[in-house]
């Protein structure tokens, strides 16, 4: 589900270029985001092409960011598959995005921060967002199939705001790994706070 935030990317490039209206596609964007709704990605991929988040992640140089397909257990997913195996990412492009989210250079300024307040909404906030104290803003995207568990977020801590990104691949009870990144959460943020 980390792939979704290119395809959020793609999506409002898709808006900057004029080849659809944002207020079409705000709904299943907002649903792909914040509550990761499969259904609403493979919607979403269809009213800005199947091929346009593939063609964003190539034109903007993540290298180790390979998008083939929309999602399982969502509405028209046959429609979306362009490529075989699976979408994945690495925690250094999808760090990259998220910075390039935050200083306001992924896609446009006005995008950008269209896409964190997307983020800031988002619903699963049980791993890095648990992490930090509630007075903390965070705006994540979590990811969550068969034996993988990840989190990444832009965490907004006053003086010295952060991107923090974790995967991690799991063996057995996926709970304890999402504690185990609310615990690196946590250890980030002391140790960030730190350096103000």
């Amino acid at each position: 589900s980390l792939t979704k935030l290119f395809i959020m990317a793609a999506a409002y490039q898709a808006v900057e270029d004029g080849s659809v209206a944002e207020e079409d596609i705000i709904t299943n964007l907002t649903e792909m985001i914040t509550v990761s709704s499969n259904s609403a990605s493979n919607l979403l991929l269809g009213q800005i092409g199947y091929t346009a988040p593939k063609e964003w992640i190539k034109e903007n140089g993540y290298k180790d960011t390979y998008y083939c397909r929309g999602f399982l257990s969502g509405v028209d997913y046959e429609n979306t598959v362009i490529g075989s195996g699976n979408n994945y990412s690495t925690v250094v492009d999808i760090g990259r995005l998220l910075t390039s989210i935050y200083d306001g250079v992924c896609v446009s300024e006005e995008a950008s921060a269209k896409m964190t307040e997307l983020l800031k909404k988002q619903k699963r906030v049980s791993k890095i967002p648990a992490g930090v104290p509630v007075r903390i803003v965070t705006a994540n995207k979590t990811g969550e199939v068969q034996n993988n568990t990840h989190d990444c977020a832009i965490v907004y801590l006053e003086e010295n705001p952060y991107v923090l990104c974790v995967m991690t691949q799991i063996s057995h009870d996926a709970q304890t790994w999402d504690f185990a990144i609310t615990d690196i959460s946590r250890t980030v943020f002391e140790y960030m706070e730190k350096l103000k």
